[in-house]
């Protein structure tokens, strides 16, 4: 194992999660600011000065994981809903603005979340995944025959935006019944009717109300559509559930997989094939650390 020193960075709409140390899957420092959606350059130094408030060395290998579409040549990103005030800056230039002396990894956040879960977690052993993060937004990937594939246009795997539900609840892409709208954090809320965080309605559900409950059981059964429509068109060993929202834990699995026979035709066990994600918020700081580091 290289001693040259990593920091791997998660950017998501409401917060950026680190990690940092010789090692990604051991890292020695952690942490998480809340992102700026319309500040990259705050964004940006308040990621810096988090990491050199816990040590004071050299940042040999940056990797950025970031929610979006990212142009793999200018470094650019060019569409990110829940990150407006970023649209269309340089990724590469803010991020040796911070660590000038770094190797710079940029890619798509869960694109690195899965190459996390498979080198390390749920798909570990397994060379045909996909992946859903149930974050602010909800973002995927997908991994066919060992190779991360991204497409033609660096949009590969945006499973989020595949409509649900025709002229349904307004995504913030601005499509109308985007999955992303019905089981992203935004969404949840939404359909609470309530100015309550997804934190606190899961506390709520966990406390035995039960319109939090049928709230989390309805996302699960929405879930159910968009992973029915996922394994119908890729026919993956896996589709890992990951991202915040994912936290719910059983509130929402339960349902999901409970309703995904009803949209598969394959004759499959869905508890054997819809697993959780095993590695947690890091999952992405920890996969583009890993990038970064040639491991991957």
């Amino acid at each position: 194992m290289s001693n040259k020193f990593v920091v791997g960075a998660d950017v998501g709409g409401t917060a950026v999660k680190w990690i940092a140390g010789t090692d990604p899957a051991t890292p020695e420092f952690s942490g998480e600011i809340p992102t700026c959606p319309n500040d990259i350059e705050a964004t940006f130094q308040s990621l810096a000065d988090a990491v050199r408030s816990k040590t004071d060395c050299t940042v040999n290998q940056f990797g950025l994981a970031c929610a979006g579409v990212i142009d793999p040549v200018t470094s650019l990103l060019c569409g990110s809903p829940n990150l407006p005030g970023w649209q269309g800056k340089d990724l590469h230039l803010f991020a040796e603005t911070i660590f000038p002396e770094a190797a710079v990894t940029i890619i798509n956040d869960v694109n690195a979340a899965l190459v996390g879960e498979w080198i390390f977690g749920a798909g570990r052993g397994h060379n045909n995944l996909a992946m859903l993060a149930l974050g602010t937004g909800v973002g995927g990937a997908l991994i066919i025959d060992g190779q991360l594939v991204t497409g033609s246009y660096n949009s590969a795997g945006e499973f989020g935006h595949m409509i649900i539900e025709r002229g349904g609840l307004e995504c913030a892409c601005g499509n109308k019944g985007c999955l992303e709208a019905y089981t992203g954090s935004r969404g949840i809320v939404q359909r609470s009717n309530t100015e309550l965080s997804v934190a606190d309605l899961f506390k709520k559900a966990e406390a035995g109300d039960q319109e939090a409950i049928d709230l989390f059981r309805e996302t699960g059964e929405y879930l159910a559509i968009g992973v029915g429509n996922l394994i119908n068109i890729i026919d993956p060993d896996l589709v890992i559930i990951g991202g915040g929202v994912a936290r719910a834990g059983d509130l929402i699995m339960k349902p999901c997989i409970q309703d995904v026979s009803k949209y598969v035709l394959a004759s499959i066990k869905p508890e054997e094939v819809v697993v959780p994600a095993k590695l947690g918020i890091n999952a992405a700081a920890i996969g583009v650390a890993v990038m970064a580091r040639g491991n991957a």
